[in-house]
């Protein structure tokens, strides 16, 4: 697989990396360069005693690097990836390294690797399993009650004090509540408290409603938990992961359930970082089947992200969708293949239709906080410092006032009234992706 420039820039988790990378991107820089079938490898001097060395596997996208960096993927990488493109013959054909084989074939066999029959249990072996995973869902379940009974009489505090005592709250008064949870095995109602601890209280207009909101659905949460057998399994299921518990990528992918064959487009991608975890959320829309899929990939500094999906790419894949209240979370089943068609997108006309599908989808989860959306868009508006999406009906959507002015000035400056929008709204805002025109998607 031959990435272009522009595929490659939107791998960058920055601007300065990409700056950086296009600096070493030069073949004088590199000690080795070599390439095989399967991938591409190099040595390049940094500030260790040995030179760093960066190998890359083309087809599906995999990389790693010696270097310390946190970002993924590192300047090195990016740095071969575009000598590769600008000019990929200075790379020398040769056999693979014992090192660069082993992780390749380690990689293939990640990929397909092939489950080994089970040994025959006898009934006493199974029921003895059966026991030891009730205990473990016992013992945490109690563990879980405990974090949700302080929780409760956390947030019972805080209101009794008044939410504007909020920006005056330490950072130790979060993050001790926080841990709490963690230690109670519910790491989820966690995220909600480190929500409350980030928010922006520079912004008098806004802060008051955001923590209402988060306080309103963690109350909700703890509530949905205690009555969690009355749901329906998808809506157990979401509030399990609410709270903490993960569903298994592995059961999914053994199960009997269809999945989704479509082509599907990378709208958009984004980035967190929380301590050494690095979450890289992969936003999809397909085709045919007009709906959107989040694919999540996770890394930490000794595990680097390890994905296939760059912003913009257009591929063919069947997907399998967990099961929870409106699914959006999906894995990848069948192996990603050329698309089946040209790029052509299915949007809503107006704001108004988009809202209402927001509603529906809330109904469902009640916890719903990004919604993928594609908007026929006609003009782009700003007033008193925000600026707006504007539809076909005159209908505004404010753009996030925390979204980059550099995405800002180029969507405006490619914006025309054919353009088709992709974006995601969170937190009653609308954060662009790209602008799909002429069956070409441009990521911002």
């Amino acid at each position: 697989m031959q990435l272009s420039n522009i595929d490659i820039e939107n791998l960058a988790p920055d601007a300065q990396s990409l700056d950086t990378s296009k600096k070493m991107a030069i073949k004088e820089k590199w000690k080795v360069i070599a390439k095989s079938d399967r991938g591409i490898w190099g040595k390049i001097k940094g500030s260790a005693i040995e030179p760093y060395q960066t190998q890359i596997e083309l087809i599906p996208l995999g990389y790693k690097c010696s270097c310390p960096s946190r970002k993924f993927p590192c300047i090195h990488v990016l740095a071969l990836l575009l000598l590769h493109s600008n000019d990929n013959q200075s790379f020398t054909d040769t056999e693979e390294p014992t090192d660069i084989k082993d992780w390749l074939d380690k990689r293939v066999q990640k990929r397909g690797k092939v489950e080994m029959p089970a040994k025959e249990l006898t009934p006493e072996i199974i029921e003895k399993r059966e026991k030891e995973q009730d205990k473990r869902k016992t013992e945490r379940a109690i563990f879980v009650e405990s974090g949700i009974a302080e929780l409760d009489r956390w947030l019972k505090d805080l209101i009794k004090n008044g939410i504007l005592q909020l920006p005056y709250k330490e950072n130790n008064y979060f993050e001790k509540m926080a841990a709490r949870l963690v230690d109670a095995k519910a790491p989820g109602l966690a995220n909600f408290i480190r929500k409350l601890q980030k928010l922006d209280f520079s912004k008098t207009d806004q802060w008051h409603q955001e923590a209402l909101q988060i306080i309103g659905k963690t109350y909700f949460l703890m509530d949905a938990y205690q009555n969690i057998d009355n749901q329906p399994i998808p809506l157990q299921n979401t509030i399990k992961n609410l709270i903490g518990w993960s569903q298994s990528t592995k059961d999914l992918l053994a199960s009997e359930q269809k999945g989704v064959k479509d082509d599907w487009l990378v709208i958009g991608q984004m980035i967190e970082e929380n301590d050494d975890l690095i979450t890289q959320k992969n936003w999809l829309w397909g085709i045919q089947s007009n709906q959107p899929a989040l694919i999540i990939n996770f890394g930490t500094r000794f595990a680097p992200l390890d994905s296939q999906l760059i912003s913009g790419m257009f591929f063919h894949a069947e997907l399998l969708y967990f099961d929870i209240a409106f699914p959006q979370r999906a894995i990848i089943k069948e192996h990603i293949a050329p698309p089946n068609q040209q790029l052509h997108l299915k949007a809503d006309d107006n704001w108004e239709v988009i809202d209402q599908k927001l509603q529906s989808a809330i109904l469902e989860n009640p916890w719903i906080e990004d919604f993928p959306i594609l908007i026929n868009s006609t003009n782009i508006q700003t007033s008193q410092n925000n600026t707006y999406i504007i539809d076909y009906q005159n209908n505004a959507k404010q753009i996030d006032p925390n979204y980059p002015l550099e995405k800002l000035l180029n969507l405006m400056m490619i914006h025309d009234k054919n353009s088709v929008i992709a974006g995601l709204l969170s937190n009653q805002y609308f954060i662009p992706f790209g602008i799909f025109s002429d069956h070409n998607y441009q990521i911002l």
